[in-house]
């Protein structure tokens, strides 16, 4: 099984803030001209919010096999954020790793 540990956890009102500091700081760089792509700020919004350990990221065909668990979409979240899909697929799911270990 293809995978790789990512970790989601809740947003809450001082992560908001401490992110809209961080794109601030982005905008800012970029208005001074200097290199500052998107992928560099995608990256600074998935560091605040992704964390490794918790989560591992599963392709298909293998999530068709753990869709068949009725307590699947309270553990896994798709993956539509254009670069991870253009690198796992379009059938890729962050999945909680202790809830894949205990039934799987």
């Amino acid at each position: 099984m293809e995978t790789s540990t990512k970790n989601l956890r809740t947003i809450t009102e001082e992560d908001i803030k401490k992110l809209k500091t961080e794109i601030n700081k982005a905008i800012a760089h970029i208005a001074r001209g200097s290199k500052f792509d998107v992928d560099t700020i995608r990256n600074i919004i998935a560091k605040e919010y992704i964390e490794e350990d918790d989560y591992t990221i599963v392709c298909w065909p293998y999530t068709q096999e753990l869709m068949t668990n009725i307590e699947f979409h309270k553990n896994a979240c798709l993956i539509n954020d254009e670069l991870f899909v253009d690198q796992y697929g379009s059938s890729a799911y962050f999945v909680n790793k202790k809830w894949l270990k205990e039934n799987f």
